[in-house]
């Protein structure tokens, strides 16, 4: 709340028309914004499945205490919104880092068909991944039923792998994406360390 009252005061002693000049939304902007429900919601859904727990029990179990079986139920539908919110912020991550890429790349010659080729591989992996959550239990109510022997698909073992790898593939393909523009710059190291070494002398003198 203290943090609120302080941005709103802030807020309230800039200019409305400095505030359009500095605080202009890019696409990048939107997508955190966007991006902040899709995390709420995957620490409450983790809290209440912690809390209730789930069908992925112990092969021992023979009782349920009163409650418990629907309260298990929930949980494991809670942990598949956990699984599709957790996917969902990762690549809304993944997309705000392509769009800073996109401007660093779309300019050259080969940036435009290698950006599209990045989309569309974003959304692929995107898409299978959800795929995956929702395909792993045949029949589907095998992901929340609760019994004394629950099907092995509720460990989501093909689920976890399939987001792993596709979530390294992709965060490779975006580590690599601007190596050819950055191996460009052919700045010596010693005049980088040397600039920053004037920056925080002068920092330094002014104070």
């Amino acid at each position: 709340m203290i943090a609120i009252r302080l941005t709103l005061r802030v807020r309230r002693q800039i200019p409305p028309h400095q505030v359009r000049r500095y605080y202009s939304l890019d696409a990048s902007d939107i997508l955190c914004i966007v991006s902040v429900p899709f995390l709420v919601a995957r620490w409450t859904l983790a809290h209440i499945l912690i809390v209730w727990g789930t069908n992925n029990i112990a092969p021992g179990k023979k009782v349920f205490a009163p409650g418990e079986v629907w309260r298990r139920e929930m949980g494991s539908k809670c942990v598949l919104g956990s699984r599709v919110t957790f996917a969902t912020f990762v690549w809304i991550m993944k997309a705000v880092l392509l769009l800073f890429y996109h401007r660093l790349i779309h300019h050259t010659s080969w940036g435009r068909p290698i950006l599209r080729l990045a989309w569309f591989l974003l959304f692929a992996s995107y898409v299978s991944v959800q795929v995956t959550t929702f395909t792993e239990c045949h029949p589907f109510k095998k992901y929340y039923v609760v019994s004394k022997n629950p099907d092995k698909c509720v460990k989501a073992i093909t689920q976890l792998f399939v987001l792993g790898i596709l979530s390294i593939f992709t965060d490779v393909m975006l580590i690599l994406l601007p190596i050819p523009v950055l191996s460009k710059i052919r700045q010596p190291l010693r005049q980088l360390v040397a600039a920053q070494y004037q920056t925080q002398t002068s920092k330094q003198l002014n104070e």
